[in-house]
């Protein structure tokens, strides 16, 4: 698959605050605004003619279809939310449909990587569905995980495990 095309599906691991998202869906956006172009009975022909709510129709679709990003913590799922799509709702005022899902990610990747990666490529997963119609394939892996871990002693960092090439394998496996 071509990097960049509407198809393009890319995984933010351990989103804390949204920016990573942000970037490839900002990234994807631009380059996607041509492919949109006359598309859908409401686009202009030309990028540069789009309305603003032409413009939301790609912003959505970019989110909704091309991201997908784990959180450690549902506060920071929520900040992601925010980051990606501020406080719109869809005009019947329900929420815009993205792949943001909160996990135990840091226990998962040290305890129960093989599950991890096997629910991270479900679509099943991401739309909260015990039923698992297909694999999803990433074109790409970005994101920004932990280093390490406390032991929960309270100790210096010299006492916190590492885990960052835990991260560093689970997106190795998700090819």
């Amino acid at each position: 698959e071509k990097a960049g095309s509407i198809n393009t599906k890319v995984l933010e691991i351990n989103s804390k605050t949204g920016l990573y998202p942000l970037y490839v869906a900002y990234s994807l956006y631009r380059h996607l605004l041509p492919v949109y172009a006359g598309q859908k009975g409401l686009m202009a022909d030309n990028p540069e003619d789009y309305s603003a709510d032409d413009e939301h129709v790609i912003w959505d679709e970019v989110v909704k279809n091309n991201l997908y990003v784990i959180c450690n913590t549902k506060m920071a799922e929520r900040i992601t939310r925010r980051t990606l799509l501020g406080f719109r709702k869809r005009s019947d005022g329900s929420d815009i449909k993205l792949h943001v899902k909160q996990d135990k990610l840091i226990t998962r990747v040290g305890e129960d990587k093989d599950a991890l990666i096997t629910d991270l490529l479900s679509d099943g997963y991401w739309n909260n569905s015990k039923m698992r119609k297909k694999d999803i394939t990433f074109n790409a892996v970005v994101g920004n995980p932990p280093y390490q871990v406390g032991d929960g002693s309270g100790a210096s960092d010299d006492a916190a495990n590492p885990i960052y090439q835990e991260f560093v394998k689970v997106s190795q496996e998700l090819q």
